[in-house]
């Protein structure tokens, strides 16, 4: 056991939290690493502020399930343990001598009469807390907004996003008592991101309908009247395109999956994440399709899968189907379900078919049921190597992998496809998001070949 931990926040963990007694130890030793990380003196100001700094000191090195679970193992032990209006300092006491014993003490008496809520029981009760009741504070809405985005099964990546314009507002409100937030707070703060910080129009887009999500479905408060905000300016920015010769420059000093990722997206104008969410079932080698499931918008859409690939594909599913058996044979956990798959279908992660497309090498605990089991590669883990393929490719442009998806859609265009059928691929819902890359063609920007051509 850890020094200067509360012995008392395992008991917490297990009988409030219901953390698995095997990940118990881990949620110590993060915060153990956090303490020693706040006295060394590198970070100053509140907690929040070191927090986030820790989080972002530890992020080339861990993976994100990771980030995750310490992030939550310290605001725990934060609310219970310490005192909210004392700075995150490095005092005895505030390491667990000051807690609240009469809270820790009441789980324990009463461990027998809270189990945890199944799947059909939540959905039953999926407007808790039920009106007449009340949010007591910060960490009880973040709880309850992660409840709320997973009955609603939205994906990982917009609860974190969501969490972290609530947590940005906390900020931004100085902890404000959540039973005092208004409208007025939203105003303020979305006119804050426009006029101090400067941020894209998309991004206060993205932090309005987070806040919108936990004012209506947690808080029960509309808001309206929004015409006092600033708005931050649309501004025009034409896609970073790669040519040929640039791409296969990139690629080639790139090593498998990774090559192959890329190849993928460039051939068939994917997004990151919908890459890395490939499933063996998506593949369709003899019609050279790919199926793209829950992309963004929760839409599916069928894309190219380029015929060059069909070799390289096939090498590699044979690859991975080696490390699936291996799974089995282990007796190992199914890979996650989108959606309530999991519940409906408990074996169905067990089957070849909904296999990943590009497994992790590493079993990895996922962080939302805690359950270890084999996840698709982390997108920044291609990310990272595209960046560094690109740094000694000596191309000097900014592009990133979605650059690769840029490119498809633009060469698709200098190549006189129609821009519908390019809008269908790429799965915009309105044709004037494809129209942007008809400014970045270099040539047949008309998509029509000139009588002239025949002479």
């Amino acid at each position: 056991m850890y020094k200067n931990i509360n012995p008392e926040f395992r008991i917490l963990l297990k009988k409030l939290y219901k953390v698995g007694d095997k990940f118990l130890k881990y949620y110590e030793h993060w915060v153990w690493m956090f303490n020693n990380y706040r006295m060394s003196g590198l970070v100053d100001g509140d907690f929040e502020t070191q927090l986030e700094s820790w989080i972002e000191y530890m992020a080339p090195h861990k993976e994100e399930w990771q980030l995750d679970q310490a992030r939550k193992a310290v605001s725990i032990y934060r609310r219970h343990f310490l005192s909210n209006d004392v700075k995150y300092a490095g005092s005895q006491n505030q390491t667990g001598k000051t807690c609240e014993k009469s809270t820790v003490s009441k789980i324990a008496d009463n461990s027998g009469k809270q189990e945890q809520s199944t799947a059909s029981e939540e959905e039953n009760n999926r407007r808790s807390p039920a009106e007449g009741s009340s949010i007591d504070d910060w960490f009880q809405l973040e709880s309850e907004a992660t409840r709320e985005l997973r009955l609603q099964q939205k994906s990982y990546s917009t609860e974190k996003a969501y969490l972290y314009w609530l947590r940005y507002l906390k900020y931004h409100t100085k902890e404000k008592p959540v039973s005092e937030l208004s409208e007025q707070d939203v105003r303020d703060f979305l006119t804050y991101l426009s006029v101090e910080k400067g941020i894209a129009a998309s991004t206060q887009k993205q932090a309005f309908n987070s806040l919108l999500f936990v004012y209506r479905y947690i808080l029960h408060i509309d808001i309206n009247d929004l015409q006092s905000v600033i708005r931050a300016k649309k501004k025009r920015r034409l896609p970073i395109v790669l040519s040929l010769e640039e791409i296969s420059k990139i690629v080639g000093s790139m090593v498998p999956p990774y090559s192959l990722m890329c190849k993928i997206i460039y051939g068939g104008g994917l997004r990151l994440n919908e890459c890395v969410n490939l499933r063996v079932k998506d593949v369709q080698l003899n019609e050279c399709v790919l199926t793209v499931r829950s992309g963004k918008g929760d839409k599916d859409r069928q894309t190219l899968l380029s015929q060059s690939l069909i070799s390289d594909l096939e090498k590699h599913i044979n690859g991975i189907r080696a490390l699936f058996e291996l799974d089995r044979r282990e007796n190992r956990n199914g890979v996650a379900l989108p959606g309530a798959l999991e519940r409906k279908y408990p074996d169905a992660g067990k089957e070849w078919a909904w296999f990943w497309l590009f497994p992790a090498q590493k079993l990895s605990v996922d962080p939302r049921s805690e359950i270890v089991r084999r996840h698709h590669i982390y997108p920044g883990s291609l990310q990272k190597r595209f960046k560094t393929a690109l740094g000694d490719s000596g191309i000097p442009k900014q592009a990133s992998v979605h650059s690769l998806r840029h490119s498809f859609a633009t060469h698709l265009i200098e190549n006189g496809y129609d821009i519908r059928t390019v809008q269908e691929l790429l799965g915009h819902s309105d044709v004037s998001t494809t129209m942007i890359y008809t400014h970045v063609a270099t040539k047949n920007k008309l998509g029509v070949v000139s009588p002239a051509d025949r002479l």
